[in-house]
């Protein structure tokens, strides 16, 4: 990487950790600009990414520095990248955070919503809640199920699908 002068996602992260190490000054402006620092899809930070959020907030609540972490356990998908959920879920016990349960559903149905529980209660790294829907059935498209005997025919049911919604035949 350095005889060819390039970086990748996980250099970018540890050479700024490195850098504000290296010089606190940068780092007291950079945390100077905002009050408040939100980051979404929190499920999916590394350590490292969580340190860095930690470092720009740089301060207490009292202090008026905040951060925010939103997400959901149940939607983590970049454990390939290091993010692990027990960091998310553990952010408020750990940092004395306080923790705000989003539990109405505005965009789906009922179904659909107890189907998506019954998915996130297999996931050992969900935090479990109860969650509430206020949307009508009759305004929803009622889900279906299918199961497909690999990756192929998925696909193709898929494509198939796509064909189809576009006016064409496959």
């Amino acid at each position: 990487k350095v005889r060819l002068g390039v970086i990748g996602f996980e250099d970018m992260i540890t050479l700024y950790i490195r850098e504000v190490i290296n010089r606190p000054e940068r780092l007291k402006v950079e945390q100077d600009i905002f009050s408040v620092l939100m980051t979404d899809e929190g499920q999916d930070n590394s350590a490292a990414q969580l340190h860095i959020a930690k470092m720009l907030a740089g301060g207490s609540p009292e202090a008026g520095k905040n951060l925010m972490l939103i997400g959901d356990t149940g939607q983590s998908i970049f454990g390939f990248t290091g993010a692990k959920p027990q960091i998310f879920n553990g952010f408020s016990e750990k940092d004395k955070a306080r923790q705000i349960c989003l539990d109405i559903n505005y965009r789906s149905s009922r179904i659909v919503v107890e189907m998506g529980q019954r998915l996130c209660d297999l996931n050992e790294n969900q935090v479990h809640y109860a969650v509430g829907w206020v949307r009508p059935e009759e305004d929803c498209i009622k889900p279906t199920v299918e199961v497909f005997q690999d990756s192929t025919q998925e696909a193709e049911a898929f494509a198939e699908r796509i064909f189809e919604a576009a006016g064409e035949s496959g």
